[in-house]
């Protein structure tokens, strides 16, 4: 929590509002004066002390103390509030982050439960349901979790194990691919991590706080049928890694900006994956290997034919990870490891 020569803040000193003003109260805004217009000056509420205001003078977001029964859940994750309390909280922000937000909540999953473990949502809108989603595929995909039961039709399908420790970062994605005619479309959510390095460089075996990422694609061609999947790439490369985490938001476009490849499957890849690293480093007389930058392993449900053209971009969800770590964060700070791992992530770090 808080250094011990620090003092706690004050978490009851913000004016909070029980009551909001209501609409009809005012026509014009308390910040600026400027008049409400229904389509293009509207009004809002700053959740703090409860005032109406216009987008330009309430467009910052701030966690708010829970001092209200009904509003311990919005008091999770950074609520709209008005330039002069924005000022009032900001002293409070890294306490109410320790304390309040969905990054510190115990998350967990019933590995049992194979309705859960091998139907995963492809849209999924919390970080913390993203990571239960993550840790389920991984254990469907990880040499750990080929014993279930439920998994022995899948047999050859585990990720190889010395694959996963070289990689430089792992996204999840579940998504949903439909199409009727010559029309498709793909869509899904999921997250990435990195592999976190010492301070001399050195990759450890230990993952950076998630990112939260969506995935969408068209197709063109002769399709039909529904198919959901849960897909697990593995970023081999440091340029694979850095695509993901750009700090402008930019999205990338899998096969064009970072090329992906059908990762290798079966008993023997893990022996032809070692073979292979050790060829390369004795011709090349270092540790580099010729590899795809990006491996891709999927598990299906449904049934989706057809021949098409088709591309998929992968976006960071900023609002997401912003309600979840509870301040807004780049991708960047995320995967360079800037953001101490959160308590609710570690069901994914479990699975890894």
């Amino acid at each position: 929590m808080s250094p011990t020569n620090t003092p706690n803040p004050d978490l009851s000193s913000p004016r909070l509002s029980s009551t909001w003003d209501p609409d009809t109260l005012q026509n014009n805004c308390s910040g600026c004066s400027q008049y409400f217009d229904p389509i293009f000056n509207r009004r809002h509420h700053c959740r703090l002390c409860g005032r109406l205001f216009c987008q330009d003078c309430s467009n910052t977001r701030s966690l708010i103390p829970p001092r209200l029964e009904q509003r311990m859940l919005l008091a999770r994750h950074p609520q709209r509030t008005c330039h002069s309390c924005r000022i009032q909280l900001a002293p409070l922000q890294e306490e109410l982050c320790l304390r309040n937000s969905n990054a510190m909540r115990y998350n967990y999953i019933d590995e049992g439960d194979a309705v859960k473990r091998l139907c995963n949502s492809p849209l999924a809108f919390t970080l913390g349901h993203e990571v239960r989603k993550a840790a389920y595929t991984l254990s469907n995909l990880l040499p750990a979790g080929r014993g279930d039961p439920t998994l022995r039709n899948l047999d050859g399908m585990s990720i190889p194990a010395n694959l996963l420790q070289n990689a430089k970062g792992i996204a999840i994605v579940t998504a949903c691919k439909g199409g009727l005619g010559f029309a498709g479309f793909e869509i899904g959510t999921g997250l990435v991590v990195a592999r976190r390095r010492g301070d001399d460089g050195i990759d450890l075996d230990s993952w950076t706080a998630p990112s939260a990422i969506g995935i969408a694609g068209f197709a063109w061609g002769a399709l039909v049928g529904a198919q959901v999947s849960d897909h697990v790439f593995l970023l081999m490369t440091e340029d694979a890694v850095r695509l993901f985490s750009s700090e402008d938001g930019k999205s990338i476009q899998l096969g064009a900006d970072v090329g992906v490849a059908l990762g290798p499957m079966g008993r023997s890849a893990e022996a032809d994956f070692g073979a292979t690293t050790s060829r390369s480093q004795n011709r090349m007389g270092g540790s580099g290997i010729a590899m795809a930058p990006v491996y891709t392993y999927s598990l299906s449900k449904g049934l989706y034919a057809g021949v098409s053209l088709d591309g998929r971009i992968v976006m960071t969800r900023s609002r997401v990870n912003e309600k979840f770590y509870g301040r807004a964060v780049t991708a960047h700070e995320l995967l360079s490891g800037q953001v101490p791992t959160p308590p609710a992530a570690q069901p994914l770090y479990d699975a890894l």
